[in-house]
C-alpha cells in the first residue's frame, strides 16, 4: 500500500480523518461488494487505517488516545462516523441478495440463476437452521422468533412472498420478546 509514502504527521487529524472516510474507506467497494472478506484481511486493513489516523506508519506506532471500535461508531455514539469495514462488506452483499430476491425476472438475475443453479434463489437454504447471513444460523441469533415460527425448516424461499417477507408466527410477537434480541447484538 502507498500508505507509507503519506506524511501521515504532516496532516491534521481532521486531515487524515477525511481521507480514512474518503480513500481507504472506499479502496476495496468493488470486493467487498462481490465477496465475503476474510476476517484476517479485514483485521489488516482496520489496523492499517487505525494506524494511519493516529500518525504513524510502517515503523512506527503512535499513541491511540481512543479505541479504534469506538472511533468507528457514528457521532450518536460517540465516534466519527467511520464505519466498521466487515460492516460495510455485510451491507454490501445483503444489498445484492435483496436484489437478487426483489427482482427475479431481472435479467443478471436469471443469468446467475442460468450459471450458478437455482440454490442463489433460496430454494435449498433453510432460513433458520443453515447459515447464509452472518457466521451463525439465524435460530441462534434470534432464539425466540425461531420458537414463534410454526415452520421451523422452512426455506428462503418459503419466507418471500411477491418480494415481502412472509411469516407464520404461532402467536402474536410482542416486543418484550423482541427487544432482548437487539439488546445483546
Amino acid at each position: 500500500m502507498r500508505l507509507s509514502s503519506w506524511k501521515a504527521n504532516l496532516l491534521s487529524i481532521g486531515g487524515r480523518l477525511t481521507l480514512i472516510k474518503s480513500v481507504l474507506g472506499s479502496l476495496g467497494i468493488y470486493y467487498l461488494s462481490i465477496f465475503r472478506a476474510p476476517e484476517s484481511v479485514l483485521q489488516d486493513l482496520e489496523r492499517i487505517r487505525a494506524k494511519f489516523f493516529w500518525g504513524g506508519n510502517k515503523d512506527k506506532n503512535k499513541m491511540a488516545w481512543v479505541k479504534w471500535p469506538i472511533i468507528l461508531n457514528s457521532f450518536d455514539k460517540g465516534g466519527l462516523n467511520i464505519g466498521s469495514l466487515k460492516a460495510f462488506n455485510l451491507a454490501l452483499l445483503q444489498k445484492w441478495r435483496w436484489r437478487l430476491l426483489s427482482s427475479p425476472n431481472a435479467l443478471w438475475v436469471q443469468v446467475i440463476k442460468a450459471y450458478h443453479g437455482q440454490e442463489g434463489c433460496g430454494t435449498r437454504i433453510r432460513f433458520w437452521k443453515d447459515i447464509w447471513v452472518g457466521e451463525t444460523p439465524l435460530f441462534t441469533r434470534y432464539n425466540r422468533l425461531y420458537h414463534l415460527d410454526q415452520d421451523k425448516d422452512c426455506l428462503i424461499i418459503d419466507r418471500i412472498n411477491n418480494g415481502q417477507w412472509s411469516w407464520n408466527w404461532s402467536g402474536p410477537i410482542l416486543v418484550l420478546e423482541i427487544l432482548p434480541i437487539y439488546v445483546t447484538c
